[in-house]
């Protein structure tokens, strides 16, 4: 594993229904069925994807979709946080990612989708909103890890051959890490912005110790990461929300299990900044080459 200390910054669409029927894919996860309708799923501004555990709206970013033909050779799916402080809107994850597109674009990147689902319940300030209920606390129950799984299948199954990269912010990142150690083949890379690593940990230590019985942590099913994936961990010394101690423990796991993994800490930046900076988009561009 490298550790490195970073100082310079790299300077909507139309509804449609995704899927008809459950099949089995990468990892065991189920794929698109017709399981929840399209009223559970109000999408005015965003596209939905179906799968057994419910609907997730999403919006893409980039010269490409997942229904571009040829698919994009290269997808970065982004995860969002908790929006702890956002009512459950996540519009900020729609800034980062038509930013990420305008610098890939600029790096001469040309063959990408950018992908942005709504976790179960969250919505966006248009009216988009993903199957199920929006959580505040213990966040990362099964539901919720499998409704983001069975998305990521969907977006395997609209784009076979491409190089998948999760990208997950905070809670995000969470999430990302649970399905990272229990369905091989959704992702060939995964970025982790922000992670809390050990949830237990984190509400017990950096909370108030305030426990989540019921949610899953990446730290628990890392022996079971697929060992061809590469993993990247963004941190940071200004994060007071997840902690940088969190993030080094969690490479540490990865490292001690033979994963190929990357610590980065980038000064002088907090929490939501992370997903921010330019160097995590030259981070995520290099994950996926």
């Amino acid at each position: 594993m490298r550790f490195r200390i970073l100082f310079a910054c790299l300077a909507a669409g139309s509804i449609g229904l995704a899927g008809c029927q459950t099949t089995k894919g990468a990892g065991g996860a189920s794929v698109p069925s017709a399981a929840a309708s399209l009223g559970d799923c109000p999408a005015p501004s965003a596209k939905i994807a179906t799968t057994a555990s419910g609907c997730s709206v999403y919006r893409e970013f980039g010269p490409k979709t997942l229904r571009s033909q040829p698919p994009p050779s290269k997808v970065f799916v982004l995860m969002h946080g908790d929006v702890s402080r956002g009512g459950g809107k996540i519009d900020y994850i729609y800034a980062v990612a038509e930013s990420y597109a305008a610098r890939m674009t600029a790096a001469g990147l040309d063959d990408f989708a950018i992908v942005t689902p709504a976790r179960q319940g969250f919505s966006d300030k248009a009216g988009a909103k993903s199957s199920g209920a929006r959580l505040k606390r213990d966040m990362y129950p099964r539901r919720v890890v499998d409704q983001s799984a069975e998305f990521l299948a969907f977006v395997r199954s609209k784009a076979p051959a491409a190089r998948i990269t999760v990208v997950g912010h905070s809670g995000g990142a969470a999430i990302a890490g649970v399905i990272a150690g229990e369905k091989r083949g959704l992702a060939d890379a995964y970025v982790f912005v922000g992670t809390p690593g050990d949830v237990p940990r984190w509400r017990r230590e950096y909370r108030t110790n305030s426990t989540w019985p019921r949610s899953l942590s990446p730290h628990a099913v890392v022996a079971s990461t697929d060992p061809a994936a590469r993993y990247v961990v963004i941190t940071g010394p200004e994060d007071d929300s997840t902690p940088m101690p969190l993030a080094q423990a969690y490479a540490d796991l990865l490292k001690a299990a033979g994963r190929e993994v990357e610590l980065v800490s980038l000064p002088d930046t907090t929490h939501n900044q992370l997903m921010r900076r330019g160097d995590t988009v030259r981070e995520i561009v290099q994950a996926a080459p």
